[in-house]
């Protein structure tokens, strides 16, 4: 077992092995804030997604490819026998903008290359809930509906900012369900939500104890979709009971959810700039922000306390 010190909060690790990639979480935002970020890739997004449109224009000559006029950071893909594909790259774009470019070049690379593997059919039994911030979902709801009509995604918010979103698990990649997937699988949308919910629920750590989370603080790694354990909310209102009005959160990514105590004042402003830089660090950061548990749902905490 693992232990560090952050301010007046112990963190702690399940195991030694976790260790660094603790050490690395907790200290990310204080490195970043005090060296210089000279190497860092500096795309414009107009440069960036004209890069990305090079790459898939390479592995498939055949698409048509359309820069959204509105969007800087979007591209429409338009192939035979398919449904139009919408690709949002603001998340890999962030990313990159605080990585040097070696790395933005590989990580790029296996975006393009993920992205443009083909789903596999959909099956009740991959049904997953996942949890993204709002500019993810607006972003899905801005897309063209499905050719019948149905919805293009499932959304539920759980916190000021937060969302639980219906999902596709598979090898290659996770998958927005649609309506018309809902269709083939013959569920209802309150039945997938249902399913979709106690699947990943199955695959994920038992909340901690109240105990650990006021003692040491709790991090967790090591498991798919760990943000989805946000979604837990019933199980979070009893925790935030036993714990007290200090219990914070944060969801830096679906690899890392840290649940510990830090009282509003100076460690914890510190300790949001350490977040919010991990943040920036992330190929895929869920969310900046630290988290309290308020009338049933996350509340941003970035000094205060604000309830909304």
């Amino acid at each position: 077992m693992v232990l560090y010190k952050l301010g007046e909060t112990h963190l702690v690790c399940e195991d030694a092995e976790k260790g660094d990639a603790m050490r690395k979480f907790v200290y990310a935002g204080i490195i970043a804030l005090s060296l210089a970020s000279a190497s860092v890739q500096a795309e414009s997004p107009q440069q960036f997604r004209a890069s990305i449109i090079a790459d898939i224009a390479q592995r498939l000559p055949n698409a048509k490819l359309i820069a959204t006029p509105g969007d800087e950071l979007q591209i429409r893909v338009i192939q035979k026998a398919q449904d139009d594909q919408t690709i949002n790259l603001d998340r890999i774009w962030q990313f990159c903008q605080n990585n040097d470019a070696a790395t933005c070049a590989q990580v790029k690379s296996a975006f393009v290359a993920k992205i443009l593997t083909p789903p596999p059919s959909p099956t009740r039994e991959n049904l997953r809930v996942i949890v993204r911030a709002q500019n993810y979902v607006e972003q899905i709801k801005a897309m063209p509906p499905q050719a019948d009509g149905s919805p293009t995604g499932y959304f539920r918010r759980i916190g000021d900012d937060l969302f639980a979103v219906l999902a596709m698990d598979s090898p290659q990649a996770t998958g927005i369900v649609n309506g018309s997937q809902l269709k083939q699988l013959q569920l209802s949308e309150e039945q997938a939500w249902t399913l979709a919910e106690q699947q990943t629920a199955a695959h994920l750590p038992p909340l901690p104890k109240a105990d650990d989370v006021k003692t040491h603080g709790v991090g967790f790694e090591g498991y798919d979709y760990l943000g989805s354990l946000l979604v837990q909310r019933a199980g979070f209102a009893r925790l935030s009971q036993a714990v007290g009005p200090d219990l914070m959160v944060t969801v830096v990514s679906d690899g890392f959810v840290m649940v510990a105590t830090l009282a509003d004042g100076p460690n914890l402003d510190r300790f949001a700039k350490v977040v919010r830089e991990d943040c920036k660090s992330q190929e895929r950061c869920t969310s900046p922000h630290i988290y309290r548990f308020r009338d049933g749902g996350w509340r941003i905490a970035d000094g205060s306390d604000p309830v909304s």
